[in-house]
């Protein structure tokens, strides 16, 4: 059997283990990992290669930056100005609040980061307070990744000089637009923010963090009695520089991963914090889940399996398909993909240059395909392999098959959107 074969198989397994609730997060990735090294399909480097990737690294010292930053009275009074601002209300306002807020931060921020921003937020929320925190987050977070990528600045430049490079490589003269991918993308998030708006009802009700009965005056007190003022400024700058430092991630290369890290350092020195708490931030569940599904990731594209995957689908609808059917096949393709595998980047990377193939080889304009290509491959929301959904589904606690009921309706209605937008944009 192929290495190719074999990892499908270990996914495949992992998925359903996943998916069964039966066992502790973050064991089924860290698992599948293990059994590639034992059959001889993966190295040790390369299985577990996952737990020194950037947004590993990236996420751990974030966790433990927001966890000390939870302790502050800035926190306490970010709650009451919460509460404030819901005062009287269902809920519904602080939700769309948070929504927006949400599309907006995607703009200039990666969704790791956004993500556990999102939690710190949600985690000042008291118990019965409008609509539960917990249910706000699944959807939050399924926003920062449909939210992501809409806005052709910082990161996202990459994707759209990659997307017509391919156009013009397939040897077809025209490309793709800024005007015309802010179209492509908004359109189908305005239909997401709608869905956010009703759906989130079918999420169980329960909150991220409990209070315990503390009134805000003890919580205060807490506080005053655990942190000197200048130790109290120290993480307030901490916080501040690693969450600034994620807006400028192009211009500080390989230095904004380990910011969260020299700022754990300085409060480390300043007894702030002790090495049993930084241990303990290192080794939560989150790590071993980024760490697992990064690695496995990689494997997937160097044993060849998203290259097949493609392959497979252009062998499938051969040289005289509809642009309709082409970019449809290819949207959902690519977010099945990219929930699979975990990796945006990689799923654009392989199925996009293969879709404006099919498409120029039928004597059609590609950039309906390709377009829808690239947007689909990052509403990987549906399992827990993408960064945001990850973060999200350890922090709330959610069983995977929960999730289905809110995700997998988001991802239909979302990439019949996309595709669609994407065809009347470019009619063949």
């Amino acid at each position: 059997m192929s290495q190719a074969y074999i990892v499908l198989i270990v996914m495949a397994v992992m998925i359903i283990a996943m998916v069964s609730d039966k066992f502790d997060f973050g064991f089924a990735p860290v698992a599948a990992c293990t059994i590639l090294v034992l059959t001889g399909t993966a190295t040790v480097q390369e299985a577990y290669g996952g737990f020194i990737n950037n947004n590993t690294i990236l996420t751990a010292g974030y966790v433990i930056i927001s966890s000390l930053f939870a302790k502050t009275r800035a926190i306490h009074k970010l709650q009451a100005f919460l509460l404030k601002v819901q005062k009287g209300k269902s809920g519904l306002t602080l939700y769309v609040i948070l929504l927006l807020f949400t599309i907006i931060l995607m703009t200039v921020m990666e969704p790791g980061p956004a993500t556990l921003l999102i939690c710190l937020v949600l985690s000042t929320l008291p118990a019965g307070s409008g609509i539960p925190s917990g249910q706000m987050l699944l959807p939050l977070a399924s926003m920062v990744d449909i939210g992501a990528r809409k806005v052709p600045m910082g990161m996202t430049m990459v994707y759209v000089l990659a997307l017509n490079n391919f156009i013009t490589n397939a040897g077809f003269n025209h490309i793709v637009s800024m005007g015309t991918w802010i179209i492509a993308g908004v359109v189908p998030l305005f239909i997401a923010f709608i869905y956010s708006l009703v759906a989130y009802r079918v999420l169980p009700k329960k909150d991220l963090k409990i209070d315990a009965g503390e009134d805000q005056a003890k919580i205060e007190e807490n506080v005053q009695n655990s942190l000197k003022p200048w130790q109290e400024d120290l993480i307030y700058i901490s916080f501040i520089f690693t969450t600034v430092a994620m807006f400028f991630t192009n211009q500080l290369g390989n230095i904004v991963y380990v910011v969260p890290l020299i700022g754990i350092g300085l409060m480390y020195f300043s007894k702030i914090i002790n090495f049993k708490e930084i241990r303990k931030g290192m080794s939560s569940p989150i790590i071993y889940l980024l760490g697992g599904m990064f690695g496995l990731a990689d494997i997937m594209a160097a044993k060849g399996v998203t290259k097949m995957i493609g392959s497979s689908l252009q062998g499938l609808l051969g040289n005289n398909s509809s642009i309709w059917l082409i970019t449809f096949v290819f949207a959902f393709a690519a977010t099945i993909m990219a929930n699979l595998t975990g990796s945006n980047m990689g799923t654009t990377m392989i199925l996009t240059p293969i879709a404006i193939a099919v498409a120029v080889s039928s004597g059609l304009d590609p950039r309906a395909a390709g377009l829808a290509t690239v947007i689909a491959s990052n509403a990987a929301i549906i399992m827990p392999m993408d960064t945001a959904i990850g973060i999200a589904v350890a922090q709330g606690h959610y069983k995977i098959g929960r999730t289905f009921v809110y995700t997998i309706p988001l991802t239909i209605i979302y990439i019949v959107v996309v595709a669609v937008a994407c065809c009347l944009l470019f009619p063949a």
